[in-house]
């Protein structure tokens, strides 16, 4: 870091405990920050990082990202829902733009994302943000109605802070629910604030649902698979050092012309 630069070099972001484990054991000299849920720790490089756990949402996105020190580089990780047919769990998708979905998963904005270089294997193509979780299949067709390849629920907001910055942003998302997947309902056995699950809360949302028993096992399962792959992706995409090489070709008017290309 040189005088009048970044306080931090890459501030990443994730959402739920899991995605945090994922993302923390691909750094080195992994530290507590000064504040619940942060922590601090190095690239392979030696480059600085701080990880946030946002929380579930647009508004807890929102505001963590805001009270990050200056960065040179937002990057928002962790998982999501597959939105084609052809995608499965597991599977690694790298923004190549954010697109805002309202609460009817129409498109209402977007802005463009840095596909960072790499040998790591992942899909390329936008992605979308909900302001809730899309848990049945027609809710995730119509969000495919956007051109987006996976639905998150943080991208955007972490995008909006690094735009207002004039910082780069990348995003890292690995598939947990497929397109044909229908969610489970557990009511609030989520914490919103760890994405953990309350496991007495959850046997009461399900008591009145035993049907529901084996959706909550396959979700597990397919948990374990994306964190997984998380932290193999994070790894590569941590410790090869494409963060801050892009191709010559992904200049910010190139984006642009590929954001606007898919509006017509």
């Amino acid at each position: 870091m040189t005088a009048g630069g970044p306080a931090v070099d890459v501030a990443a972001f994730t959402a739920l405990g899991w995605e945090t484990r994922a993302v923390l054991g691909a750094l080195r000299d992994v530290r507590p920050a000064d504040e619940p849920r942060r922590w601090a720790g190095r690239l392979a490089d030696g480059r600085s990082c701080r990880l946030t756990q946002t929380g579930m949402g647009l508004a807890r996105a929102a505001g963590a990202a805001s009270a990050v020190p200056p960065a040179g580089l937002f990057v928002s990780l962790g998982c999501g829902g597959g939105l084609l047919p052809w995608l499965r769990t597991g599977d690694v998708v790298v923004a190549t733009e954010v697109i805002c979905l309202d609460r009817a998963c129409r498109p209402t904005d977007s802005m463009p994302a840095v596909v960072p270089s790499g040998e790591f294997d992942a899909q390329h193509g936008p992605i979308a943000s909900s302001p809730g979780v899309l848990a049945s299949t027609a809710q995730k067709t119509a969000a495919a109605g956007s051109g987006a390849l996976l639905v998150d629920m943080e991208s955007w907001a972490l995008a909006a802070e690094a735009a207002r910055r004039d910082v780069p942003f990348v995003a890292v998302r690995v598939v947990i629910d497929a397109a044909t997947d229908d969610l489970p309902i557990l009511g609030g056995a989520i914490d919103p604030e760890t994405g953990e699950l309350d496991v007495g809360a959850v046997v009461r949302a399900l008591l009145p649902r035993p049907w529901s028993w084996p959706a909550v096992l396959r979700v597990g399962r397919k948990q374990w698979e994306a964190e997984r792959r998380l932290g193999e992706a994070v790894a590569a995409l941590l410790h090869a050092g494409p963060l801050t090489h892009w191709s010559g070709e992904d200049t910010e008017d190139s984006r642009r012309t590929r954001v606007r290309d898919r509006r017509r």
